[in-house]
């Protein structure tokens, strides 16, 4: 596995050869200044000589700053074309757990009906004692399939709910134990990215992964002034990761790291990512407050 993205080492390249062109017509420049100032008796043939130099040298360094001009401007665009199309891929990823969430509760409204129908059936019989033991069997079945809260913030509860029913869609065990401070000086957008990346990131790597046994595992806590995430997930035991991503030239799961170590560097934390063969496990630190 590369230690960094193929977009990433283009962009190192390219932003090598826009240093060394710099440094070239610096250096031009500081040549020229240096020959006039030093030999003042130059005869029309010297500066004719120094006019022909300079311009011999500064134009292969010309095309090489327009070349890196142009290669940065598409390296941009194929960023801009490939956020896009990892946009697209989650919001149709979205529509088919909004399909199945539908599909789940029209189920639960057909079952929740014929039941209803048959303990009318049972009381209009007189079968009280029966009409009692399916009410009881009732009360216990909506106990275990009520709205649970993972965790007191409206946002993280949510994302949390919705990455659940798309791991169940994909049929991930995923289990999570969420602490959150009271109060947390994170905005909603930081919340979002950093929970939603996290997630997705764990979810790439079990769909990827070839296992049969697939699972995510999300705890949360806090330590004096920081959040402390911690993810472990299954992921392709033939994929050894390096740096940016366990998938060969996945551009949206590499793009997903840089943006969490981001995050975590704009609030002094850090991350940690680690390769265990067959699962990969992801350390988040920064500060909440």
């Amino acid at each position: 596995m590369k230690s960094t993205s193929k977009h990433q080492k283009q962009k190192n390249r390219l932003i090598k050869c826009l240093l060394f062109t710099a440094l070239s017509l610096i250096t031009a420049a500081a040549l020229i200044i240096f020959y006039f100032y030093t030999y003042r008796d130059f005869t029309e043939q010297d500066y004719t000589l120094v006019y022909i130099s300079t311009l011999v040298y500064s134009i292969p360094i010309f095309f090489i700053g327009v070349y890196v001009y142009i290669s940065l401007k598409e390296y941009y665009k194929k960023i801009d074309n490939d956020y896009l199309q990892t946009q697209e891929t989650a919001a149709k990823r979205q529509e088919q757990l909004l399909i199945h969430a539908r599909e789940q509760m029209q189920q639960r409204m057909n079952a929740a009906l014929s039941q209803l129908n048959e303990l009318e059936h049972l009381l209009r019989s007189g079968q009280e004692k029966e009409a009692c033991q399916l009410c009881s069997r009732l009360s216990s079945y909506y106990q275990k399939t009520r709205y649970r809260h993972y965790c007191r913030n409206d946002i993280v509860d949510v994302i949390l709910h919705t990455k659940k029913e798309e791991c169940d869609l994909l049929h991930i065990a995923f289990t999570c134990h969420i602490l959150l401070p009271e109060q947390m000086n994170l905005p909603a957008p930081v919340l979002i990215s950093l929970f939603v990346n996290l997630l997705n990131n764990g979810i790439e790597g079990c769909s990827s992964s070839g296992q049969e046994s697939l699972f995510l595992k999300l705890s949360v806590n806090y330590k004096g002034d920081y959040l402390l995430l911690h993810m472990e997930n299954a992921k392709n035991p033939a994929s050894v990761f390096s740096h940016s991503s366990t998938k060969t030239d996945t551009f949206s799961h590499g793009l997903g790291l840089l943006i969490l170590e981001e995050i975590a560097g704009q609030r002094d934390g850090s991350c940690h990512w680690q390769d265990r063969q067959t699962f990969f496990v992801s350390d988040i630190m920064l500060r909440y407050r």
